[in-house]
């Protein structure tokens, strides 16, 4: 729960940075407050128990990670990192340092923050954070609540003085590395069903390929409710084939690279930005090679 909820910290703490430091440049005397450093110091310290216990900034649940946006998780294989990881490293301490500010800016605004303005929101949230931090995992569930956190900042910040160029250059960053890492993503689940649907108009029956969990569960998860594929499932199967998919055989195995015991029949460019996920690849297994 204390995991998921500094990742719910740091996720905002992105969110609603064009407006917390284009309001920091125009209010510069705020870096003579005790309280400012305090929770800055704080945060910092929250970042080194975080890192000690690989909870840090690259494993925003399934949402950021070192390999991009998105899960990584969404076909095996090797996938290398996106970027140098002293890079995710010093992008962990600049949003604790934000999610510092952020703090600081409620608790010294904290009577603009009237129930009267904000009673419906702050209840919303804080509501919506109850039922979601025990979760296992927020990922996509946490989205719902950026909005409003988005809007109470801006609206909190729009009674003070706010640097435009900061916030535009802000705004500008956080939305090109938003778009490519999106793109990027979508362009890996492109070239996978591209080249899934090459293989099952070739003859390879769906219930022998794993194509990641949105691939089987489009194809074979109301089979594998009636009754499994098989007897045998490989004990290196992924999660989701051994709780969703029991008796996948895995004979053919679309991945992010070449497999071991697995021979590279065909192959998929992403044609992604800056990627570093150049091909998604079709692997068949060779007989008697992983049994």
């Amino acid at each position: 729960m204390l995991n998921n909820a500094w990742q719910f910290l740091l996720l905002i703490s992105l969110c609603v940075a064009p407006f917390t430091i284009s309001a920091l440049m125009k209010n510069g005397s705020w870096l003579k407050q005790r309280l400012l450093w305090m929770l800055v110091v704080s945060a910092g310290i929250s970042v080194y128990i975080a890192e000690l216990n690989g909870s840090g900034f690259p494993a925003l649940g399934n949402i950021i990670t070192t390999y991009g946006l998105g899960p990584v998780s969404v076909l095996q294989g090797m996938i290398s990192h996106w970027g140098n990881l002293y890079l995710y490293a010093a992008l962990h301490i600049v949003l604790a340092f934000n999610a510092g500010l952020l703090m600081f800016i409620v608790i010294r605004n904290r009577s603009i923050l009237s129930l009267h303005r904000y009673g419906s929101a702050i209840f919303y949230l804080i509501l919506y954070m109850l039922l979601i931090l025990p979760t296992q995992s927020f990922d996509r569930y946490v989205l719902l609540i950026l909005p409003v956190a988005i809007l109470c900042i801006a609206s909190l910040v729009n009674e003070m003085q706010w640097s435009r160029l900061f916030f535009v250059l802000t705004v500008t960053c956080v939305l090109f590395w938003s778009m490519v890492g999106t793109y990027n993503y979508l362009m890996w689940n492109q070239a996978r069903w591209k080249l899934g649907e090459r293989l099952v108009a070739k003859g390879v029956p769906t219930a022998a390929l794993e194509g990641g969990y949105e691939w089987n569960g489009w194809y074979l998860y109301a089979r594998t409710v009636a009754r499994p594929l098989g007897n045998y499932t490989p004990v290196w199967a992924p999660w989701y084939v051994q709780e969703l998919f029991p008796g996948h055989p895995m004979t053919y195995i679309l991945a992010f690279s070449p497999l071991g015991g697995y021979e590279v029949i065909d192959k998929e460019p992403t044609h992604g930005f800056f990627t570093n996920v150049p091909y998604i690849y079709a692997n068949e297994i060779r007989p008697g090679s992983l049994r």
